[in-house]
């Protein structure tokens, strides 16, 4: 931005403008590698994060409708009576469950760390908890998670070769320019 805009800018807006404009500007810094960007980053499986998610995810059990909502797109799957259905980076498996109330013949897994894994078998013992994927599945579904693998492709690709049917990605970000961060 050039110099007599920002001096203009600071002229005329509050203080708190400028500063919130700041915080926005810098709210998340740079890294040259996948391997710098984890360094600098909380380790996704710790034991507090863990807690909060599952203690999250407690308050809602038989409710997951209100906080899971399955694209029509992804339900348009299911078209079959039965099958197996696997959420990466399903959290404690709120979406598994709002699909289980829907398709009640087939089967739900759900891959996450093993720390989350491990803590959320208790809270909907119905679907499948595992920090590795299944052999084989109908239907792969991942929402915002891939971009925090060091390895997506590898990840995709072997997802894809275990899938059957349909894989199933949102709220992913792809890019031909490499860049890592930490949110």
């Amino acid at each position: 931005m050039p110099l007599m805009i920002k001096k203009l800018l600071k002229a005329v807006l509050p203080k708190s403008a400028i500063i919130a404009a700041y915080q926005w500007h810098t709210r998340e810094r740079r890294y040259r590698s996948w391997a710098h960007a984890a360094a600098a980053s909380a380790e996704y499986g710790s034991r507090d994060l863990t807690a909060f998610r599952v203690a999250r995810s407690r308050q809602i059990v038989g409710d997951e409708d209100s906080y899971a909502k399955p694209p029509e797109e992804l339900l348009q799957t299911f078209d079959m009576p039965s099958g197996r259905f696997v959420d990466f980076g399903g959290s404690a498996g709120e979406m598994c469950a709002v699909l289980q109330r829907r398709f009640p013949s087939w089967s739900f897994a759900v891959v996450e760390t093993k720390a989350m894994s491990d803590a959320s078998r208790a809270l909907r013992p119905s679907i499948s908890h595992s920090d590795q994927l299944p052999d084989g599945y109908d239907v792969f579904y991942s929402s915002g998670t891939l971009q925090y693998l060091a390895d997506p492709e590898r990840l995709w690709s072997d997802a894809l070769g275990r899938t059957g049917r349909y894989a199933y990605l949102a709220r992913n970000c792809f890019s031909n320019r490499k860049a890592f961060s930490v949110q």
